[in-house]
C-alpha cells in the first residue's frame, strides 16, 4: 500500500489522510432487542447502557445477524483519536451501565476491550477504528471470568483476542497491547496458558459445546455464574498488563509520576474502583491501608542510557531504538475539534432499571461507614494540573514560553524569587489577552506574585486619567489625534 493513514498530529487531519478514502463504509444495522445502532450503522447509539444481562446477550445472541463474526479485542485505551469515531467522544463510552468511572469514560491508561462484529474484515476492508461498543476490561471481567472465556468462547460463537493485529492501511496500531512494550504480549500469552490448569471442563471439548448450546440458547450455563466475586484482583488480566506496564517503564516517568502526586497509576494499578476513591481524596496524601489499596510497586530499575528516538505520535510512547532525540511536550498539543454531524438526544435513553447486580457483592467493601474518610494533607495550595494549564494556554502562547510557564505553575514546589522573577517576565512578554486566560486560571496562592505589578498598573493608569481630565478641552483632544495616529502606524506597520 503505498499510502497509510498518519497517526501524528500535524498529519492526521490532512486532506490526504481520510480514513473514508480508505475503508468501506458498512451497511446499516436492523435494531434488535434494547441495541439500537446509529444510522451509519456499525456504533451502538450512544448514550445507551446495558445490564450485565443484556451483554451477555449481546454477546452470545444470533438474533442481530447470523453471519456476524464477533471477536472481543483486548486493547489499548487510544488517545487523541476521536475523529476515528462517528460520534467522536460518546462513541467510546464504556457500555455497562453500572461503570464505576467518571460518566463511562475510559480513560487513557486503562485496559478496554472493543466490541466488532466483522471482525473477517476489520482492517482490511472496514475501518479498525469503528466497533459497536466498548468496555473497560476491569468492568469486563466483573462480569466475565475472562480466564475461562479466553478457551470456551470459540465453542460459544465468538471469540476472545488480545489486539496486536498490524493494519495494512494504518501507519500503525494505537489500541495494540504491545503499543508500548512487547513484553506486554507475553504477559498475555503466560494468563491465558495458566487458565487451563483451572478449568479442568476445558479438556473436555464435547462438555464445552453442550454448554454452548445451552448457553446460547439460555437454558443453563450463564458466564456470569463462574465469575468475578471469586476471581482475586492479582489474578486478572487488567492487573497482571498494568504492573507489567509499570514495571517496563522508564524510572524517570515513575519519578516524574510521583512528583506530580494525585490519583496516578502508580496507586491504583489499573484498579478503576480504587481509582475513584483516589479521585475523591482530592490528589492530597492518603493513607494506601485506608482505602485498602494493593502495595505500590517499587520504582523501576535505572537503565543503562541508550540513545532513542520518538515517534511524534498520539500517546508519545512510540520508542525506536537507535536514534538521538527529545519527547514532544504535551503543552505543544494543538487541539483539533471535529463537530459530528449526528445528533445526539439530549437525555440517556435506559431500558431496563440500573439495578445492582447481585452477583458483584463481594470483594469490595466501598461502605463509606466501613471505610474512613482520608485525610486530606496539603503542605501549600492544590496546584493547577498540566491539563488544566494546557487547555487555557492553547495556541496562543508560543511554544517555548508555554513550555516554560506551564512547567512553573504547575509545579507544586513553592517557588524561589528568582524563578518568580523570569516567570513574571516571560508572562509579561506575552500579549494581554494571554496574560489575563493565565492569570485567570493560577492557584490563589501564586496569584499573589503577580499583585504588585498588577496594583502599579492600575494605579498608573488612573494617574494618567486624572492628569488627563485636568487638561483643556483643546489639549484633550490633539492627545487623542496623537495616540489615533500612532495606532495606525503601529497597525501598518504589522500588516507589512
Amino acid at each position: 500500500v503505498a499510502k497509510k493513514i498518519e497517526h501524528k498530529r500535524r498529519l492526521k487531519n490532512a486532506e490526504d489522510n481520510r480514513p473514508q478514502d480508505v475503508y468501506k463504509q458498512r451497511p446499516p444495522r436492523s435494531k434488535w432487542g434494547p441495541f439500537r445502532y446509529q444510522d451509519l450503522g456499525v456504533e451502538l447509539y450512544p448514550l445507551l447502557y446495558f445490564t450485565s444481562d443484556q451483554i451477555v446477550d449481546f454477546i452470545t445472541s444470533r438474533e442481530a445477524n447470523k453471519k456476524r463474526k464477533l471477536t472481543i479485542w483486548i486493547q489499548n485505551a487510544p488517545a487523541q483519536v476521536n475523529n476515528r469515531y462517528h460520534m467522536g467522544t460518546n462513541s467510546s463510552k464504556c457500555r455497562w451501565a453500572h461503570c464505576p468511572g467518571p460518566k463511562n469514560t475510559i480513560l487513557k491508561g486503562f485496559w478496554r476491550v472493543a466490541f466488532d462484529e466483522d471482525s473477517n474484515s476489520t482492517g482490511n476492508i472496514y475501518d479498525p477504528f469503528l466497533n459497536a461498543g466498548y468496555m473497560h476490561l476491569f468492568c469486563f471481567e466483573e462480569l466475565f471470568n475472562l480466564g475461562f472465556m479466553v478457551h470456551a468462547s470459540r465453542y460459544l460463537g465468538f471469540k476472545v483476542e488480545a489486539d496486536v493485529r498490524d493494519f495494512p492501511y494504518e501507519s500503525r496500531n494505537p489500541m495494540s497491547i504491545k503499543r508500548d512494550h512487547e513484553a506486554l504480549l507475553e504477559v498475555y500469552k503466560k494468563f491465558v496458558a495458566e487458565q487451563r490448569t483451572k478449568y479442568p471442563v476445558l479438556e473436555d471439548e464435547g462438555e464445552l459445546q453442550r454448554l454452548g448450546r445451552q448457553w446460547i440458547k439460555g437454558t443453563a450455563f450463564s458466564p456470569v455464574a463462574t465469575t468475578t466475586t471469586t476471581v482475586p484482583a492479582g489474578e486478572r488480566l487488567w492487573r497482571q498488563l498494568t504492573d507489567a506496564h509499570l514495571a517496563n517503564e522508564v524510572a524517570t516517568r515513575h519519578a516524574t509520576r510521583e512528583n506530580r502526586g494525585g490519583a496516578n497509576i502508580g496507586q491504583h494499578r489499573g484498579d478503576l474502583r480504587m481509582y475513584m476513591q483516589l479521585k475523591k481524596a482530592g490528589g492530597a496524601p492518603i493513607d494506601a491501608a485506608s482505602l485498602g489499596l494493593p502495595p505500590p510497586l517499587p520504582a523501576a530499575q535505572k537503565r543503562k542510557r541508550e540513545a532513542i528516538t520518538i515517534e511524534d505520535d498520539e500517546d508519545g510512547q512510540q520508542y525506536q531504538r537507535g536514534g538521538g532525540g527529545q519527547q514532544r511536550s504535551s503543552q505543544r498539543m494543538r487541539r483539533t475539534h471535529t463537530p459530528s454531524q449526528l445528533v445526539i438526544p439530549n437525555q440517556p435513553q435506559s431500558h431496563l432499571p440500573q439495578v445492582a447486580d447481585e452477583h458483584l457483592d463481594g470483594e469490595y467493601d466501598l461502605d463509606s461507614a466501613a471505610m474512613p474518610p482520608p485525610q486530606p494533607q496539603y503542605y501549600l495550595p492544590r496546584h493547577m494540573t498540566t491539563r488544566r494549564a494546557s487547555k487555557v494556554a492553547g495556541s496562543a502562547l508560543g511554544e517555548r514560553e508555554s513550555e516554560i510557564i506551564m512547567d512553573v505553575i504547575t509545579s507544586p514546589v513553592r517557588m524561589t524569587r528568582r524563578t518568580s522573577q523570569a516567570l513574571q517576565t516571560r508572562l509579561h512578554s506575552q500579549p494581554r489577552f494571554v496574560q489575563k486566560q493565565v492569570l485567570a486560571v493560577i492557584p490563589e496562592h501564586m496569584k499573589e506574585i503577580f499583585n504588585s505589578e498588577e496594583e502599579e498598573m492600575k494605579s498608573s493608569k488612573d494617574e494618567l486619567a486624572e492628569r488627563l481630565a485636568r487638561l483643556p478641552r483643546h489639549v484633550r483632544f490633539e492627545v487623542d489625534e496623537f495616540a489615533k495616529k500612532r495606532e495606525r502606524a503601529a497597525r501598518e506597520l504589522a500588516s507589512f
